[in-house]
């Protein structure tokens, strides 16, 4: 038991940077964005284009949705 709760930290990092960077979907056609986008990717490119506010909607709303996932594991 000692190796599995420093085992589970390490890869609950380790997927959390996964969860982070990789494509949320694959679209065939999209207009603003390219077509694997990661949700740093949405974010960063609202705000690059001068989208700020959408871009801090979309990061609020994520971290809304972690809250409640962490909720209901309870």
């Amino acid at each position: 038991m000692r190796l599995i709760t420093p085992l589970f930290l390490v890869l609950s990092a380790f997927f959390l940077a996964l969860g982070l960077v990789l494509p949320l979907v694959r679209f065939e056609k999209l207009v603003f964005f390219n077509e694997t986008p990661s949700l740093l990717g949405i974010v960063s490119s609202l705000w690059g284009e001068g989208n700020q506010m959408l871009a801090i909607i979309v990061t609020f709303f994520h971290r809304v949705s972690l809250r409640q996932t962490d909720r209901s594991s309870v």
